[in-house]
């Protein structure tokens, strides 16, 4: 097949860019499963893997003047489909978001990326996104603190929640995801930063940040809102770290009893993190790399476009 993927950002990406670093992944996945696969990206990008085709575009508003007459299928991640309509096109909606390209109009061309975020958001199919596992290292040696990393200034994402479960149970806290200035958000997270044992880092990216998931006890998540996939939980899990999360949006589909614990509140979370000795660590990597892999992504991707191309109407 000669699959076009489109990303608006440089690739590949610098620091924080989930959405980017997946496409990026995937469009090397694809590549490795002999596909024809153009990606493209704004000037001054690239890709490790040479099999990938980098088309350069500085006018996403008129992507559609860049892309292969020829290809076989168009792959988007952001709803700009005017730009597409005339090829045979895949949408991936990555976020939550509430815009009249949910209005059934296009229920076969449209994916998310959880069950649950499919449902939310009335799509009939999703594909798990998936994380390239060579780029995260495994440690089954644990050091003796725990792990928060997302945006410190979203308070949705739940680090008041992170530090009022270590600094009640004693634990130690390694905070990533902005520096301590973010917390004044929430005044009083602010103040129990300065307890012992919590420590805010700041920000990590690359080798460090794979560094950082490996040596942890536990990731905890306690989000406080519906979110469509959670791909630090995976990035977690693939070094062999378990994950302790509350129960919302996609987390009861990516956590596992071989990966974590999937709890309601900080008081299960507490006890979650008593039982956390006895994840494996080896099984939590192994999961991991069997349901999140991004070689099993690509596949996944490739049935969904097969679909596309099968249907004549679309």
């Amino acid at each position: 097949m000669k699959i076009v993927q489109i990303c608006r950002s440089i690739t590949p990406v610098q620091n924080y860019g989930g959405t980017e670093r997946v496409i990026y992944w995937l469009s090397g996945a694809l590549a490795e499963l002999g596909h024809d696969v153009f990606l493209i990206v704004p000037p001054n990008s690239s890709h490790a893997n040479k099999k990938v085709n980098i088309i350069e575009c500085d006018d996403f508003d008129n992507v559609k003047n860049v892309i292969p007459k020829d290809a076989d299928i168009v792959h988007i991640h952001y709803d700009d489909i005017e730009q597409v309509k005339s090829f045979k096109w895949l949408l991936t909606i990555h976020g939550n978001i509430n815009k009249s390209i949910f209005d059934n109009r296009y229920p076969e061309n449209i994916v998310g990326i959880s069950r649950n975020h499919a449902v939310a958001h009335r799509l009939k199919y999703y594909v798990y996104n998936g994380i390239d596992s060579n780029e995260f290292t495994f440690n089954c040696e644990k050091e003796n603190h725990f792990l928060f990393f997302s945006k410190v200034s979203y308070r949705a994402k739940g680090i008041d929640e992170a530090i009022k479960v270590c600094t009640k149970n004693q634990l130690n806290l390694e905070i990533y995801g902005g520096t301590r200035i973010k917390l004044l958000r929430n005044p009083l997270s602010f103040l129990r930063s300065f307890s012992k044992g919590i420590n805010v880092r700041g920000y990590t990216s690359g080798i460090e940040k794979a560094r950082v998931f490996s040596r942890a006890k536990a990731l905890i998540f306690p989000i406080k809102w519906s979110e469509p996939f959670g791909l630090v939980m995976v990035e977690a899990m693939m070094s062999g770290t378990p994950v302790i999360a509350f129960n919302r949006g996609s987390v009861s589909e990516i956590v596992s009893e071989e990966s974590g614990f999937v709890v309601n509140n900080v008081q299960q979370m507490g006890d979650a993190i008593a039982k956390i000795n006895t994840i494996d660590h080896y099984k939590c990597r192994q999961y991991a790399i069997d349901n999140f892999d991004i070689s099993i992504c690509a596949k996944n991707y490739v049935q969904e476009y097969q679909r596309v191309i099968a249907n004549p109407s679309l």
